[in-house]
């Protein structure tokens, strides 16, 4: 009886350790999570600052000389 007494503590401390460890990788993947929207939004906001500048790069003036010329 001594023997499966030991087997089933030892079985509860690894079901805890278990425990632990996926508490600490949730958290892990939630912090991930949020630094990946994080970085979308980032890259978003990147995007349509290039489309602006693209916009205005078209809408430059012609290379024709200066009126005074």
């Amino acid at each position: 009886m001594a023997d499966l007494d030991e087997r089933v503590t030892e079985l509860e401390l690894r079901w805890m350790a278990q425990e632990d460890f996926l508490r600490e990788l949730s958290h892990v993947v939630a912090d991930h999570a949020r630094a990946l929207e994080g970085l979308t939004r980032r890259v978003e906001r990147l995007e349509r600052a290039l489309r602006e500048v693209g916009a205005a790069v078209v809408q430059a003036p012609d290379d024709s000389p200066p009126p005074h010329y």
